[in-house]
């Protein structure tokens, strides 16, 4: 599927890409609700009958828990690392990180909250 600033939903007649399928997300985004765009993708790939897996049973899996929280095992710029690639770092409260290409391309979100056990820093 693409994403909302694709010229396949360019010429869907998309307007704004601030929805699920943004490249990334701003102050107005509304990650929680899909573009016409993405719903017309969505419905030709469940109409398909790939989407019938959806419907089986999951498989039940225990997972080992680690003791330690993520913020704890990954810092506030390895998170932005993660999201936006090497060289990108914290800045902002939230989970708004610099551009790996300079702070002169500006932050960067994905309105994520840091990880839990993240280290905020002094203050």
């Amino acid at each position: 599927m693409p994403h909302d600033d694709n010229p396949k939903c360019r010429e869907a007649g998309m307007k704004h890409q601030y929805h699920v399928m943004a490249p990334t997300l701003n102050y107005d985004t509304s990650p929680w609700s899909w573009s016409k765009c993405s719903r017309k993708y969505i419905t030709e790939f469940l109409d398909t009958g790939y989407g019938e897996c959806l419907l089986d049973e999951p498989v039940s899996r225990t997972y080992e828990m680690s003791n330690h929280l993520p913020g704890q095992i990954y810092n506030a710029n390895r998170q932005c690392e993660l999201m936006f690639g090497p060289g990108s770092m914290k800045q902002c409260k939230r989970l708004w990180c610099t551009s790996a290409e300079g702070d002169h391309k500006g932050c960067r979100t994905q309105h994520m909250p840091l990880a839990d056990g993240t280290d905020c820093g002094h203050g």
